[in-house]
């Protein structure tokens, strides 16, 4: 989708109209604040990344281009085999989508090729750590928020692991994991106990990082509030190079965890009416707990 039309059916699905003459000034308005942001993605040369080695220390920001406002903070891994020059192209409707709506996204580019990191969680982390001090985006963070840590496949599993990690954690006011079709079926999960509150993503017809493996996770996460979503129809490269359906929902997560938006909180329990699910579920949510 174009990003008008994203905003358009972000727009229809959380104001819904009746059909009168109204409607049509209340789904302009809803298009407009959806559409409020532009974002650029820019290459930039990190430090401290251990995934791939010293040669392997480049990543991306994904930033609004108004820089006279400050934002919160996202520390993404990516997938098995989608580093390197490979992560130019990919998460394309992902990143842009969730940077619009206010946030910079960092990510480190090693692991390069078939190299397959166990380890990520570290470079998730230093990210954090190595932005907060980066000439690119330090005057950009709104230190006075909650950071967040998103991941997909090999880096979803290094989003569960690094959400677990207490001590880090609070030196680096991490609010909220984003645990997109979490590979927690290669390498298992040793110590998974994510600390700070948790959606898991998974799709129904995704035969890399099958959906019970992910619900299983779900299930086994206990303590924080948490939610899982799974994509109907939904293959492991949604977020990735697919159509990204399960964006609306990681949005409402992070908005409701990051930015304590109430109305987000909502919308991130199961429902947004428009996203097609095969099951969705979540508790510890302020209100009553979900399961569809």
């Amino acid at each position: 989708k174009s990003f008008m039309a994203q905003a358009q059916y972000i727009a229809a699905s959380r104001f819904p109209c009746p059909p009168r003459p109204t409607c049509a000034m209340k789904l302009f308005v809803a298009v407009a604040a959806a559409a409020a942001l532009d974002t650029e993605q820019v290459d930039v040369t990190m430090s401290g990344m251990q995934c791939g080695g010293s040669s392997q220390q480049d990543g991306v920001v994904i930033r609004p281009k108004d820089t006279t406002q400050k934002y919160p903070l996202i520390s993404f891994a990516h997938g098995w085999r989608d580093g390197g020059k490979t992560l130019d192209n990919v998460y394309q409707k992902l990143w842009p989508f969730i940077a619009s709506n206010g946030y910079i996204i960092i990510a480190a580019k090693a692991p390069d090729g078939l190299d397959y990191c166990l380890d990520m969680y570290k470079d998730q982390l230093q990210a954090l750590r190595w932005a907060l001090g980066a000439a690119e985006v330090k005057d950009m963070i709104d230190t006075s928020l909650p950071k967040g840590l998103m991941g997909h496949s090999m880096g979803g599993r290094s989003t569960v692991l690094a959400a677990s990690q207490t001590a880090d954690l609070k030196e680096l006011n991490v609010g909220a994991a984003v645990a997109e079709h979490p590979a927690v079926n290669v390498g298992g999960c040793p110590d998974c106990a994510p600390a700070v509150p948790i959606m898991f993503t998974a799709g129904e017809k995704d035969d890399v990082v099958p959906h019970k493996d992910v619900s299983k996770q779900y299930d086994e996460a206990s303590g924080v509030p948490k939610a899982y979503v799974e994509i109907k129809g939904a293959d492991h490269h949604d977020c990735s190079t697919g159509p990204d359906l399960q964006g609306l929902y990681v949005l409402d997560f992070l908005n409701c965890y990051i930015k304590g938006n109430s109305t987000a909180c909502q919308n991130a329990q199961c429902k947004e009416g428009g996203i097609p699910t095969s099951d969705c579920k979540s508790t510890g949510f302020p209100g009553v707990d979900i399961v569809v």
